[in-house]
Formats: structure tokens, C-alpha cells, sequence
């Protein structure tokens, strides 16, 4: 494969850099030297470069990994583009070895580890990754790794690993000691011995490498010898497919984001961590009322152009639902801060009662003026009486949500002032449920609100045409909903997700448990830091913000970044959906975040950007356990299990499944999200299709 470098007296030599990096991994100069005389390792000006040998024949492949000396943020190893990734088989370990079904072989990652192993007297073969065990489905050009085994089990194993016969084989993975801080690794190491077991019937071993600095199984080695590895190896617990199972369920647990706290301001992180163990409530709900409160103030007044020369333009509008058990104090966290927006109200109130006095005055006036004036026999010499113009109640919030009520709220407020109209409400079913009373009618009030989710105009005609508006309707909403109702209402009884109606709430989430503590504080409540920074957002005038050229190329390469994600098969058309709702709420956030600290200055700088991504992460993974949850996955999973099994299925697609039962599925979309999540807790392989489609491969064990 490669030219031999020689020294004068034709000895083989390579660099001090390639030497010292195998050294690192306790691979003599010898065993360097020895791979060079076999072309299977070559010395490069910027590094080495080592050609996989076959891994079940004897000869070498073009498949190569490379080390780099200079590294970049694209990592020091390369691997060649556009081929299948192979598995290493050092040269030290012979094939007849690999065949022979009485002799275990360890699985590691990484190949000088596979070497370090296989020169101390255990046989060891190596991936490239965690997931390398699996490729794109694609057809391999090399004519030697022509795929022998049925192509719907797979289309995404790498050819080596397809065709190698390990039935009844140990096989010990042993991946860094560092996996269990890395729930990705966990995850990848449990999905490799689920199949490993499963589809290729080997017996799998798990040989954990404990914590401390040996890292690898090559640092483990050096550090603490062979006898202490052969004692983890003779320790190693054959793992069973319910272990497997049980763990992975419990790496999804763990993957929901935490909320950004230090997004707001010092002072309000600091009361409302105080005020949390006061309550003895979950702090999400508390952030999140406070942010929807700012919101609402905002509406009809602030406003970002997202992009210059663009008709981009977003508004501050949230739609929050409060997700948790009656016990998790979903209410008293939005009084809290109801109770300042009522204020507003109140002063709303007064004032409209002042002037509709006024106005029944100056009507009075008009009137006997108005009867003066026809009665008067030289009416040009006069000036005809101007009626006054009636007021207009405005308010900031209400319970009444019709599109009648809510349209005409909305109108009298734009008529007398720049308020917009939020619904607030201590449970949101009844507001979701009255949502779809209109579903068979072409002007339904689910039109209505998704118009109002971006402030675009709408026109509202009612009872025989004697109520007809045209208006650039916004929204506000926030309410609190318990998951099983959540599950019968906005996912299952009420909404299909293709309408884009789920996609637009955030939902916040906690797993936070009422201690029962009596907690007294030594700083008392700072009501005014509340009622200032809210009394600022009211007052402000019509402002139209923009990005900082720095923030706007933070901002854009979330966008992009979202658009690579939609591109990721493994999500369903919902979560793709929702992925992409979070461009529009990223802009919101931003400019809310903004206004909380500075609104005065109209560029939002790039730290407010950032801050604003960190909130859309947490709205997204809340999101994916919702939607776990709400779509009762526990219960479908199960009854996709059971199905599986009285039916004798082992492989099934997405939509066959859906097929099979169309009222319980609902959707291809559900079918999908419910194997997906089988798969994910092993119970089975999600196979991706050379089309681009998938299938599942069940695990019934």
C-alpha cells in the first residue's frame, strides 16, 4: 500500500512525532516500525496516516484513518469521505481468531487502543466512533463488501460488521470510563449490545473501566497493567436485553434541559431563587409567568425587524402552558404575577369610568345643543354640534375567549390606546377545547388564533354579518394544564398535529417536588423591582428594534442551525415543525429579554441573543417530554408491543404500523414518534431506508 521510508542503513524509520504518539499508548517503536513494513502505516509531513488491513481477509484496504500533528475545531483524526466505515483488526490479531466462535473478542473505540490490547495478550478490534457501527444506506462500491445478509435488517450496519458471524460469541465492549458522563456514549453503548444480542445472537459482556485518569483502555494498560484489566474482563456481568432496557430509559429521563436562569437580570434571578423556596414551587413557573407578564405589557407597543430591507418583523407574543400536577402550585405562580398586570387593569378601569362620566356629560350637551340647533330658524349662522366620542374600556386580559369577545377587546383597545388583549386563565382545557367549536366552518376560531400567533390580519364576521372586523389580531396566552388532560385535549381529542396549532406553544415543564418546608426568608419581597421594570415596559412608547451586525450573525446561524436539524430523519414532521417555530421565538425572546433590561437602546446586543437560544433550548426539550407524555407513549408503547407480539411481527415501517390500527395511531407521524421511542428504549432498531424512510426492527425479548 505504502513506500517504505529507510534509513541509510536500511533500517525502517518514522517521525518523532508518529513515535511519540503511539508511545502515549504504550505501542513500542517496533510494533511502529512493524506496521510501516506491512503498508499499513505511512508517515506524512502534517502526521500519519494507518490503512485498515481487511478485517476478514488478508490483504489491505483503502480505508484509512489519519492523525494530524496541527488541530482544528473539525478535531485531529480523519477518516476518508464517502466510504463505509470499516472495523479495525490489528495486525498482531489473525482472522482465524475473529472466526473462531470459542475465542472472545473486546470491542473498544479507537485504534491505537485496539493495538495497545492486542500486543498485551488481548485480542481487541476497534471503531472509529460510538455509533460507527452503523452508515448511511447506501449501496457499497466495494465489490469485497458486498452486503450478504437480508437487506431490511442492514441497510445501515457497516458492511465488516454485517458479515461477521459472532452467533454465540463473547463479545466485551469496552468503551472510555468517561460513558457515564456522556449520556450519548451510554446511549450508543447500550443500542450496539441491543443489536450485538439480538440480531447477530452474540453473547455480550460489558467490561467498564472505572473512574480515575486512565481514561482509556490504553491508559488503563499503562497505568494499572494487564492483571487488573484481566480482573475487569473476568468481573465483566453478561448483560441481558432488560438491563439493557431498564438503562436506556433511564438516559432518556435525564435529557430534558434545565431552565436558563442567568437570561434575566441579577436582581430578579435572586428574588425569585428567594421567592421559589418561599412558594415551594418550581422555579420554571416562576420565570415563566414573570417573562409572560413582560410579554403582554409589550404587545402593541415593541416590535423587531429581524431583518433589514425584510418584511420579517416579530412581535411579543407567548403562548405558555403551565404543564404539572394539581400539587406542583401551578396557579399561585401565575397570580403572582397577574396581580401586577391587574393593577394595570384596575387604573384601566378607573379611567374609563372617569371618562365615560365625561362623556356622558359632553353627551347631554351634545344633545341639548344638537335640539337647539333644529329648532334655530338661521342654521347657517351656526355650527352644527360634534358629538363626542364615546370611550372605549380597555383591558389587558380576559377569561372571555370568543372570537366575537376577544376581536372587539382588541379593536376597543387599538381605538383608545396601543394595548394588545392576553388571555390568562388559571386552566387552559376549557380554552383549547372551545378552540375547535367552529372546526366544520371555513371561518373558525382556529384560523383565528394561528392568525394571531404572528399579528396578521384577520376578518371576523359573526351572527349574520352584524359583527365584522378587519384586524391585525395578537394574543398573549398562558395557562396552566395538567399532562393527562394536556394528552385529551390539545394532542388527542381536539388538534391532529399537521394543523401547526401544537407547534406554537411552549410549554414549561418541571420536575420539581413540594418539600413541605416552611422557609422564612431574611430579605422580604421586592414587589417594586417587579413593578418597575413592568411600569417601564406599559409606558413605552412604539419602538422598533433591531440586531447588532454581531447579534444578527449569532441569530442567523441559529437559523441555519435549525434548518440542519429539520433536515434529521430521525425527527417526526411535529418536532421538525416545532424546531422551526423556535426561529420566530428566539426573535421574541430576544426583544423581550431586551426591553426587560434596556429598551431604551434599540440594537439588541449578541449576549441577548445567546441568552435568548439557551430559553429556546429549554422550550424544546420540554417540548419532546410533553410530547412523550402527552401522547401517552407508556400506554402506546405498550400496546405496540403487544401488538408486535400476538401478530408475530419482527420488521414493520412507520406506516404499516399506522395501517394496522388507524384509530389509535392516528397518524403515520405518531406511528413513527411511538417506535422511535421504543427504539430508544431499546426495544427494538430504528433502520433508516436508502429512500430516506424507516423501519423497525423489534426486539422481542
Amino acid at each position: 500500500m505504502t513506500s517504505e521510508i529507510k534509513n541509510p542503513d536500511g533500517s525502517i524509520y518514522c517521525s518523532e512525532f508518529t513515535y511519540n504518539d503511539f508511545k502515549k499508548s504504550g505501542i513500542s517503536k517496533g510494533v511502529v516500525d512493524n506496521y510501516v513494513k506491512a503498508g499499513c502505516l505511512k508517515d506524512l509531513p502534517d502526521g500519519w496516516k494507518l490503512y485498515f488491513p481487511r478485517f476478514l481477509e488478508e490483504f489491505s484496504s483503502d480505508y484509512f484513518t489519519q492523525r494530524l500533528r496541527c488541530t482544528n475545531d473539525k478535531g485531529k483524526y480523519r477518516n476518508p469521505k464517502g466510504m463505509s466505515t470499516k472495523i479495525f483488526r490489528p495486525l498482531e490479531l489473525s482472522i482465524e481468531k475473529l472466526k473462531d466462535k470459542n475465542i472472545p473478542i473486546i470491542i473498544t473505540e479507537g485504534c491505537k487502543k485496539a493495538i495497545k490490547a492486542t500486543i498485551e495478550g488481548f485480542d481487541c478490534i476497534s471503531l472509529g466512533g460510538v455509533y460507527n457501527w452503523k452508515c448511511k444506506p447506501v449501496n457499497d462500491n466495494d465489490a469485497n463488501d458486498i452486503n450478504t445478509i437480508d437487506d431490511f435488517d442492514n441497510q445501515d450496519i457497516i458492511p465488516d460488521l454485517k458479515n461477521f458471524d459472532v452467533a454465540g460469541k463473547v463479545i466485551y465492549l469496552c468503551y472510555d470510563s468517561d460513558m457515564f458522563y456522556k449520556d450519548q456514549v451510554k446511549q450508543a453503548l447500550y443500542k450496539f449490545a441491543a443489536y450485538l444480542l439480538v440480531e447477530k445472537q452474540a453473547v455480550v459482556k460489558l467490561a467498564i473501566l472505572p473512574k480515575g485518569e486512565a481514561k482509556g483502555l490504553d491508559d488503563y494498560l499503562i497505568i494499572y497493567g494487564n492483571d487488573a484489566f484481566q480482573k475487569i474482563l473476568d468481573n465483566a456481568e453478561t448483560v441481558t436485553l432488560r438491563q439493557i432496557q431498564i438503562n436506556l430509559s433511564d438516559v432518556k429521563e435525564k435529557g430534558k434541559e434545565k431552565f436558563p436562569i442567568e437570561v434575566f437580570p441579577t436582581k430578579i434571578q435572586k428574588q425569585f431563587m428567594d421567592l421559589q423556596k418561599q412558594m415551594d414551587a418550581p422555579l420554571e413557573y416562576i420565570f415563566c409567568s414573570f417573562l409572560f407578564g413582560a410579554s403582554l405589557l409589550m404587545d402593541c407597543k415593541a416590535c423587531l425587524c429581524v431583518r433589514k430591507n425584510t418584511e420579517w418583523y416579530e412581535h411579543p407574543i407567548l403562548w405558555i402552558a403551565i404543564v404539572g400536577n394539581p400539587a406542583q402550585k401551578k396557579t399561585p405562580c401565575i397570580s403572582l404575577f397577574k396581580n401586577f398586570i391587574d393593577e394595570f387593569d384596575t387604573k384601566l378601569t378607573e379611567k374609563y369610568e372617569a371618562d365615560i362620566k365625561s362623556y356622558k356629560k359632553a353627551l347631554q350637551e351634545y344633545n341639548k345643543g344638537l335640539k337647539d340647533f333644529k329648532k334655530s330658524k338661521n342654521k347657517a349662522a351656526e355650527e352644527i354640534p360634534i358629538e363626542p366620542e364615546k370611550p372605549y374600556k380597555q383591558r389587558l386580559t380576559t377569561q372571555n375567549f370568543t372570537v366575537e369577545a376577544l376581536s372587539k377587546m382588541y379593536w376597543q383597545n387599538q381605538q383608545s390606546g396601543n394595548n394588545g388583549i392576553a388571555i390568562l386563565v388559571d386552566e387552559l382545557v376549557t380554552f383549547i377545547k372551545m378552540m375547535g367549536q367552529y372546526k366544520k366552518s371555513s371561518d373558525s376560531d382556529e384560523g383565528y388564533f394561528l392568525q394571531a400567533w404572528k399579528k396578521q390580519l384577520y376578518n371576523v364576521i359573526r351572527q349574520g354579518g352584524e359583527i365584522d372586523y378587519t384586524i391585525k389580531v395578537s394574543h398573549n396566552i398562558m395557562g396552566g394544564i395538567q399532562p393527562k388532560v394536556l394528552d385529551k385535549s390539545l394532542f388527542k381529542n381536539t388538534y391532529e398535529s399537521y394543523n401547526g396549532m401544537i407547534e406554537r406553544w411552549l410549554f414549561a415543564c418541571s420536575d420539581y417536588l413540594s418539600t413541605g418546608k416552611t422557609y422564612y426568608s431574611e430579605n422580604e419581597f421586592d414587589s417594586d423591582l417587579i413593578r418597575n421594570i413592568y411600569n417601564k415596559l406599559y409606558n413605552m412608547p412604539k419602538t422598533v428594534y433591531n440586531f447588532s451586525p454581531e447579534a444578527q450573525f449569532v441569530f442567523d446561524n441559529f437559523v441555519e442551525d435549525i434548518a440542519k436539524q429539520k433536515l434529521d430523519n430521525r425527527h417526526s414532521d411535529l418536532v421538525k415543525n416545532y424546531l422551526q417555530k423556535q426561529t420566530d421565538y428566539v426573535a421574541r425572546f430576544a426583544l423581550i429579554l431586551h426591553c426587560i433590561n434596556n429598551l431604551e437602546r434599540t440594537e439588541i446586543t449578541v449576549t441577548t441573543v445567546e441568552n435568548a437560544i439557551k430559553l429556546s433550548k429549554y422550550f424544546i426539550g420540554s417540548f419532546k417530554k410533553v410530547l412523550q407524555e402527552s401522547l401517552e407513549l407508556n400506554s402506546l408503547e405498550e400496546y405496540t408491543i403487544n401488538l408486535l407480539k400476538t401478530k408475530g411481527i419482527d420488521k414493520i415501517s412507520p406506516s404499516k404500523l399506522f395501517k394496522k390500527n388507524t384509530a389509535k395511531y392516528r397518524n403515520k407521524e405518531q406511528a413513527q414518534i411511538a417506535l422511535e421511542n421504543l427504539s430508544g428504549k431499546g426495544y427494538g432498531r430504528m433502520i433508516k431506508t436508502s429512500n430516506g424512510g424507516y423501519n423497525f426492527r423489534f426486539y422481542n425479548g
